[in-house]
């Protein structure tokens, strides 16, 4: 199998955390498929593991890939069950996660992402969230991404944590260029945000 593909989280696992091939090989037509398992989070802060890159985890995800990533049309997804008990956060407010993250490459310089059936829990809190953006590499550098330019659009929704529903849709291209001083920012496009109780918001 592709050794990135598990050298990719590999670099922020934790001591601790246990990796588990759940199918190895793409020779069986059917992909590859993997599961990390965190351990629990814990009843005394800090809660889960401290991971590599300075976020805490708990529980466990799936991920599965159809086909080597090089091939256009492979599709990764990162399944989280509600039982699998996965949280995110800095160790002392931890968010539980669940639902379904699919990426698909369309393209070699484009990417589809979906979110479906997601939701995030916090201090007897729900959110619901869903929705698929398309993503561009309109500028690739070399290699790494610094100095790529990205565009991104696509349309979703859910459910606030105060049992509002909301929908979002980017009306012009958001760019995105990996940069110093910009890279976790956007530097141009319009998104729209349209909530049940006629809230409106328009980031420019």
């Amino acid at each position: 199998t592709d050794f990135k593909l598990r050298s990719s989280h590999a670099g922020i696992l934790p001591s601790g955390a246990i990796f588990t091939w759940l199918d190895s090989s793409f020779t069986d037509g059917n992909g590859v498929a993997y599961e990390i398992d965190f351990g629990p989070r814990g009843t005394t802060a800090p809660y889960g593991r401290e991971c590599n890159d300075g976020k805490f985890r708990a529980g466990k995800f799936r991920f599965t890939l159809d086909k080597r990533y090089s091939q256009i049309g492979a599709t990764g997804k990162l399944i989280i069950a509600d039982s699998n008990n996965y949280y995110s956060g800095d160790g002392v407010v931890m968010t539980k996660l669940s639902g379904l993250l699919s990426i698909t490459r369309t393209a070699t310089n484009k990417v589809t992402v979906e979110v479906s059936n997601g939701k995030a829990e916090r201090n007897s809190k729900t959110w619901l969230f869903y929705g698929t953006r398309f993503i561009e590499n309109t500028n690739p550098g070399g290699p790494g991404i610094i100095g790529d330019e990205f565009t991104i659009n696509g349309s979703g929704g859910g459910t606030n944590k105060d049992g509002v529903n909301y929908t979002w849709l980017v009306k012009e291209d958001l760019i995105k260029k990996i940069e110093k001083g910009c890279a976790n920012t956007f530097v141009k496009g319009v998104l729209e945000i349209t909530n049940d109780n006629g809230g409106y918001i328009s980031v420019d």
